[in-house]
């Protein structure tokens, strides 16, 4: 399901030049709209493993623009995979411009 995903988001970012929201949209609902912008995100970044921190804290895909180190602590997501969540959210334009809204 994960690679159908990944083939979708592919072609879209190919056809569309970008991407964005409508991109990530279009391969979710392309795979039965199963995989969330958490899972992307962890499985992105080489850390599924910590999806079920995620779920015990209850941190959903509207909390991600949120997150931080002492989030991340609470819910005992070590140092090294902190950075690097961290860091792509940073990184990230949509993720940033959500963080943006939801401050102010």
């Amino acid at each position: 399901m994960e690679g159908a995903h990944d083939g979708i988001a592919c072609v879209m970012k190919r056809i569309r030049g970008k991407e964005d929201v409508h991109t990530r949209m279009a391969a979710i609902f392309g795979t039965g709209g199963s995989i969330q912008e958490k899972k992307c995100m962890l499985s992105n970044l080489g850390l599924q493993n910590y999806e079920t921190n995620f779920k015990k804290g209850l941190l959903t895909d509207t909390t991600i623009p949120l997150l931080t180190e002492s989030t991340l602590r609470d819910v005992r997501v070590p140092l090294g995979p902190r950075i690097l969540i961290l860091g792509h959210i940073a990184i990230d334009p949509e993720l940033k411009n959500m963080q943006r809204s939801s401050v102010g």
